[in-house]
């Protein structure tokens, strides 16, 4: 197995601002109401940081194996019509993340697009 070795960032970039405001107000909130009023910010921005992370992964070197796209529980494996591009039947796998998986997709095989 070879590791994902591309420089990826630990959070995601869309989740900064979930995270900076929390932060920003948690300052506010210390210096115009009190410390206590600081503790569900800071929870709330540290929960963020968590649901936002993107931890690295290490992908098997076979080219003809899938790996799963995302964290979480495959809760459905069906066989559907797909129409708008590939107009055939197809398997459609269904994941359900909970906010506690990494909710970062991926690519489950390599490619070029």
């Amino acid at each position: 197995m070879k590791s994902d070795v591309l420089n990826k960032p630990y959070i995601v970039e869309d989740g900064y601002p979930f995270i900076i405001v929390p932060l920003l107000l948690a300052v506010a909130a210390g210096y115009f109401i009190n410390a206590y009023a600081v503790v569900p910010l800071l929870l709330l921005a540290a929960y963020f940081t968590y649901f936002f992370r993107n931890p690295s992964r290490t992908m098997p070197t076979d080219d003809h194996l899938l790996v799963s796209p995302a964290d979480g529980t495959v809760v459905g494996v069906e066989e559907v019509e797909e129409d708008a591009y590939l107009n055939q039947k197809c398997r459609k796998i269904i994941i359900f993340l909970s906010i506690f998986d990494a909710h970062v997709n991926r690519a489950p095989l390599p490619g070029t697009i």
